[in-house]
Parts: structure tokens; C-alpha cells; sequence
């Protein structure tokens, strides 16, 4: 089994389909997606873990600190093209 059928978890499986897309004229190889695109879904899986910590306290404070880093993500992205 390669390497790159295993989706991470964070990843939606429909997203990883078309970055390991498998069609006969594919040379092979992932599709260069930005840096951003890992950070952003990384950061939905951050921030979708942080309601089963026991301290919803620290929990809160952690998702605030996520959901900066999701703006600065989405802001870097739309930034690839200009």
C-alpha cells in the first residue's frame, strides 16, 4: 500500500481524492496544494478536539487561539494568488 492512500485524519476525504487523485494519464504525485491548505485543516481538527477536553476552560482559550491561526491561514491563502 502507498503511502499517500492513508488520509489523514484531518484531512476531508474528498479534498485527499483530488490531491492523490489516481487516473490513468497521472503521472503520479500529489497535487501542489499550499502549505496553508495543511495548516487550515489542521486547524479544524484542532479546534474540533478541544470539546473533548475535560478543562472546557482551557479548552475555550485554545480554541481562541486556533481560530487566529485559522484567519491567518485563510488570509495567507487568499494572498497565493495575488
Amino acid at each position: 500500500m502507498d503511502d499517500d492512500e492513508l488520509c489523514p485524519p484531518w484531512w476531508p476525504q474528498f479534498v485527499w481524492d483530488v490531491h492523490f487523485h489516481k487516473l490513468p494519464w497521472n503521472p503520479g504525485g500529489p497535487v501542489n496544494y499550499p502549505p496553508e491548505i495543511d495548516n487550515i485543516f489542521l486547524g479544524l481538527a484542532q479546534y474540533s478536539l478541544t470539546f473533548r477536553m475535560a478543562d472546557q476552560k482551557a479548552a475555550s482559550a485554545l480554541r481562541s487561539q486556533v481560530q487566529a491561526n485559522l484567519l491567518s491561514a485563510v488570509k495567507a491563502l487568499g494572498q497565493q494568488h495575488e
